[in-house]
């Protein structure tokens, strides 16, 4: 069954996420003060909204090269590696930010590679123009906010966590994820493009390691070598700041 969730931005210790990205721990007092008025109106005007689906080891399968769960098969270069069988459970899950002054103004039914879904449209109250470097703070108080809450929403599952453009998964899998956890029902729109709207968004899949761990521990501690993002969203990467 599909958990939908809807959260204050209040509720989540950001700072320790915003200045562990690269640069934010070297800011000067000043830089500081207006980071923090930033952070201070993203938290008023913002809810984070989640989807996610639980899958025990009996309700999904590894073959040709894939996790099927259900209908949807997901591409993952070297799932077929016998270190994928000591998965017991996983999640995946859809997380969003949405402006508490946004709201629908029509769903939209769509056929896209044969299959029907809802697209959700949004009036967006115009902001006023704002800086440049208020821009920057923005988006990381809204990155900062994503990882806290996926952190707290798989916990329990972070042996591992997959996602589209990383870790051998192709980018395309948004789709696959989108479709599976019905992300209109949280107001996300994905385009032919594979990306998303509200474009702070993030999907992927948490695992759950059995009995043998420590070999999975040994296979997953460099990813770097399958990652399909590698050199080019480095420092945004939370194994990279784990092995720092």
């Amino acid at each position: 069954m599909i958990q939908y969730k809807e959260k204050r931005m209040n509720l989540f210790q950001l700072n320790e996420y915003f200045y562990q990205l690269p640069g934010n721990a070297f800011l000067g007092l000043e830089e500081k003060k207006q980071a923090d008025e930033v952070r201070r109106e993203v938290v008023k005007k913002n809810w984070i909204r989640s989807a996610s689906r639980e899958y025990k080891v009996d309700e999904f399968r590894i073959e040709q090269g894939k996790l099927q769960l259900g209908e949807y098969k997901i591409s993952i270069d070297f799932i077929e590696d016998e270190i994928f069988h000591d998965i017991i459970s996983i999640m995946v899950f859809l997380i969003t930010i949405c402006e508490e002054d946004n709201f629908v103004i029509q769903d939209k039914e769509i056929e896209h590679k044969g299959r029907m879904y809802y697209e959700t449209y949004y009036e967006v109250q115009k902001e006023a123009s704002i800086s440049v470097m208020e821009q920057y703070y923005q988006s990381m108080w809204m990155y900062s906010a994503l990882q806290a809450y996926r952190d707290e929403l798989v916990k329990g599952y972070k042996d591992q966590i997959l996602g589209p453009g990383y870790f051998g998964m192709p980018i395309e899998e948004n789709e696959s994820i989108y479709m599976l956890l019905k992300g209109n029902q949280i107001g996300v729109t994905l385009h032919a493009s594979c990306q998303f709207t509200p474009e702070n968004t993030i999907c992927g899949i948490a695992c759950k390691v059995g009995d043998h761990k420590k070999r999975w521990d040994e296979f997953v501690s460099n990813p770097c070598r399958t990652c399909i993002a590698t050199n080019k969203a480095c420092g945004y990467c939370t194994f990279k700041k784990k092995r720092k």
